[in-house]
């Protein structure tokens, strides 16, 4: 049976924290800047059918990015879990 790569599941964990952090971080900017240079929708600024499709594509976006966070949350849940069981297995085979 090979061995558990605790180096390797260390890195894709850090990895995936960062993916989570940057897809929020950039859902968090793009949000500030729609909001610093579009004001709501109804504002003035921009009207018509052109800015309703830019919204409704703006916040396809949005909710692409915060479902990339949630995937890369629970992954990184995951690569723990497995790290956590895989150092339980391993103190259990040195005490045998």
């Amino acid at each position: 049976m090979p061995s558990y790569d605790f180096e390797a599941a260390d890195w894709l964990s850090r990895q995936l924290m960062t993916l989570e952090e940057k897809a929020k971080g950039l859902k968090q900017f793009r949000d500030r800047q729609h909001k610093i240079f579009l004001g709501s929708e109804h504002s003035d600024n921009w009207t018509g059918p052109k800015r309703h499709k830019f919204e409704g594509d703006f916040n396809d976006g949005q909710k692409a990015l915060a479902q990339l966070a949630a995937i890369a949350q629970q992954a990184k849940k995951a690569v723990d879990a497995a790290t956590a069981n895989a150092h339980v297995a391993a103190q259990e085979k040195r005490h045998h």
